[in-house]
Order: C-alpha cells, then sequence, then structure tokens
C-alpha cells in the first residue's frame, strides 16, 4: 500500500478564519497536530539509501527505519514552536514583539514588477490576480505595511485596464493606503 499525504492548509495571519475561532478551538487544533507529529514523524520517502535517516541518527535523533521518519517528542515539538513564536514572520496575536525598536517606522509595499517568483515551481512566473489578491492579503496582515502600491503588472488581461483594475483589487482587498499607477 503506497503512504497518502495530507496537507492542512491553515490560515495563520492577521485575517481570515483563525481569528474567529475561540482560543480553545485552536489550543485543541495545535495539540492535535502535535499528536501527528508525534505519531507520523518527519517521513523521508525520498532517502532511499537511508542517508539522511543514519544522519539524523548519528546527530541524536530518534529514528524509526521501519517508517523512514524521524520521531519526535513532545517536549522537541514545543521547544520548536517556541523558537518559531520568537522569530518573525509569526505575527501577532500569536506572540508578544520581543522588540519595538524601529517598528515606529512603516513602509511603502509595491513597485510594478512584471514576474511573481513561484516557490512551488521555483521559477519567475506572470503574475495573476490571485496572485495580488494573495499580496494584498499579505500586506493587510503586516503590521510594517502602511501603504500599498500593486506590487506587479499582471499578465491576465488586457493591459489597457491592469492599472485600474490593479487599483481596485489592491483597495477591495487591502484596507491600508493604496496608490495606482495614474495617481
Amino acid at each position: 500500500m503506497k503512504p497518502h499525504k495530507v496537507y492542512l492548509n491553515i490560515p495563520i495571519a492577521h485575517f481570515g478564519n483563525v481569528l474567529t475561532w475561540e482560543r480553545a478551538a485552536i489550543d485543541r487544533l495545535v495539540g492535535a497536530a502535535v499528536e501527528v507529529a508525534q505519531k507520523v514523524g518527519l517521513r523521508l520517502d525520498d532517502d532511499a539509501e537511508g542517508v539522511y535517516l543514519k544522519e539524523a541518527e548519528d546527530r541524536g535523533a530518534r529514528v524509526d527505519l521501519d517508517a523512514r521518519a524521524v520521531m519526535f517528542s513532545e517536549s522537541d515539538i514545543a521547544e520548536t514552536i517556541a523558537a518559531m513564536r520568537k522569530t518573525r514572520p509569526v505575527p501577532t496575536p500569536l506572540r508578544e514583539r520581543a522588540r519595538t525598536a524601529g517598528r515606529e517606522e512603516r513602509s511603502l509595499v509595491g513597485n510594478g514588477g512584471n514576474l511573481l517568483f513561484d516557490w512551488e515551481a521555483w521559477q519567475p512566473r506572470p503574475p495573476a490576480a490571485s496572485d495580488l489578491v494573495d499580496a494584498c492579503h499579505w500586506a493587510q496582515g503586516c503590521d510594517d505595511v502602511a501603504e500599498l502600491f500593486p506590487p506587479f503588472l499582471l499578465k491576465d488581461l488586457d493591459q489597457r485596464l491592469g492599472p485600474i483594475y490593479s487599483y481596485a483589487l489592491t483597495c477591495r482587498h487591502c484596507r491600508k493606503r493604496n496608490y495606482s499607477g495614474q495617481q
């Protein structure tokens, strides 16, 4: 039987459904995720020769060779979560800021680039309207962004409509001050 992969896409930012959940529901979700991580571990199915598993074991990690996975204890996972919460870009309200120096200044984000880097395909590609919506959601959730200019030129529509369409999208999906190329 071939193992199945499960992906959980949970929005964790200043927008989206996570903020409407009660703290108890979020804690139950995190607790269930920790249990899954403890039970399944980090599977390394592509490590046919066991090189990475052996290296992890040599460095003190607990390895399940039958499952081809590095296994974690609850304390390992708690320590990792604590380190992640101290590191940017995990947003507030999930953690308190460790320092405030430089936080008084806010940035204008945007430049009108003609390509977007696709991390999954590992190559640049022309941006679409859905990419602009994602960028607007990011800008809305990031405290360091005060103003937004459309960060790239959309390629999935008539270029004569591009500037006004981009401006309309940024205004609809980001409540921060927006600029367009027409101003």
